[in-house]
């Protein structure tokens, strides 16, 4: 009688076991550049799956454009970390604009981002988790994001090079409680306008959409 249990797919999975096994998944404690992105859940219940996978692939598309890595998925967002505070705010605006006008051609929820920078306790091999002050920061500090916005901390923002661009907005700092933070003062920034050569890159995604449904 023949066997069902393949010995080279047992063999691949013993090897990512052992892989485990042997590496140090004790969690390194050390200062982090965070990324905290959040699918808008206000008024509407909660989104179908794959609106929600949607939104979490634009990040990870954002995070991976600025050497950031996503370290966990949530349920309604992710987590990712970097090396760079800017890199991180920079991939938050992109991420975020990216949304807001692909909204009218794909099924999403807006979206929210908080970038933060603190001790966190990290795992990265065999596979990614996060937790730990900069993570819980982070995820309370998002709540004064607006829709379509990235907020950051003014001690951060005043550590960044200055932000003089004529495609974003930084708004006047913002202070006041938040729940087990105490007083926290925050910027909120926000990308302007469309790029022309994104704009015709959308143009051209579209009209190859059309050929296809006339073939």
């Amino acid at each position: 009688m023949a066997n069902l249990l393949d010995r080279r797919a047992l063999k691949s999975i013993f090897d990512t076991a052992n892989e485990i096994r042997k590496a140090d998944q004790r969690p390194v404690e050390r200062q982090v550049t965070v990324y905290v992105a959040r699918e808008d859940r206000e008024g509407a219940g909660k989104p179908p799956l794959l609106v929600t996978k949607a939104h979490n692939a634009i990040h990870t598309s954002a995070v991976a454009a600025f050497s950031g890595v996503v370290m966990h998925e949530r349920l309604d967002g992710l987590v990712a970390t970097f090396a760079d505070p800017f890199d991180a705010v920079k991939a938050g605006l992109h991420a975020l604009h990216a949304i807001d006008l692909m909204s009218d051609v794909l099924v999403l929820r807006g979206s929210h981002v908080a970038v933060g920078v603190g001790k966190a306790s990290v795992v990265e091999r065999p596979f990614r988790e996060i937790s730990g002050e900069a993570v819980e920061r982070a995820t309370k500090v998002i709540s004064r994001a607006p829709l379509g916005s990235l907020v950051v901390e003014q001690s951060l923002l005043a550590s960044l090079r200055p932000l003089r661009y004529g495609d974003i907005e930084v708004l006047e700092p913002r202070k006041g409680k938040l729940p087990g933070l105490g007083n926290v003062t925050t910027v909120t920034i926000r990308a302007l306008q469309l790029k022309q050569e994104l704009g015709d890159e959308l143009e051209e995604v579209d009209a190859e959409l059309r050929s296809r449904g006339r073939r």
